[in-house]
């Protein structure tokens, strides 16, 4: 991969379900600029398509692609959770990509640290600063559910699909929650 075509360094990186999409978060808080996204194309040759602003004050702290692989969710500095559409799929459109009206997601109180998709009935998962583990059902864009950690610090995440669980990491243990 080609990382020359940025001008700031990479904070994050996430890659489409098919594998055929890369996108790459840089800080803005470096140079005074919102943080950009930018996005490749991984098939045969790696391709440039472009980057994006996002409405980030300053960081990208975490990215996952919908797992329809048409839209990118980003989380940082705010206590929401941006969508952005990815190069090309804009006019096909994606009925599975609802999100409200200004096309975030909202409900932590403070930085959104990472986001997690899983599953086929599409949700996503995201954890911040404030303690709050949150539930989302992508097609509404509905909180599900969420749950407080209270006053545990959770590191990471990952999602076991074989097993269907939610692997956390907090404080210094491996903690797993089903998801059935």
């Amino acid at each position: 991969l080609n990382t020359t075509l940025f001008e700031k360094p990479i904070f994050c990186l996430a890659i489409s379900p098919s594998g055929r999409m890369l996108a790459a978060g840089t800080n803005g808080v470096l140079d005074g600029y919102r943080p950009m996204v930018h996005f490749y194309r991984t098939e045969d040759q790696e391709e440039y398509l472009e980057r994006r602003q996002t409405s980030r004050r300053s960081m990208i702290h975490g990215m996952c692609f919908h797992p329809d692989g048409h839209s990118l969710y980003v989380a940082g500095d705010g206590n929401d959770i941006e969508q952005l559409s990815i190069p090309g799929e804009e006019e096909r459109g994606s009925d599975q990509a609802a999100t409200p009206a200004d096309g975030s997601l909202s409900a932590h109180h403070g930085t959104v640290l990472r986001l997690e998709t899983f599953g086929s009935d599409m949700r996503l998962i995201s954890f911040g600063k404030d303690g709050l583990l949150c539930f989302w059902e992508l097609k509404s864009g509905q909180l599900l559910t969420k749950r407080e950690l209270a006053g545990r610090r959770m590191y990471d995440m990952a999602y076991d699909p074989e097993e269907h669980t939610l692997l956390l990491l907090i404080d210094d243990q491996v903690t797993s929650i089903s998801l059935d």
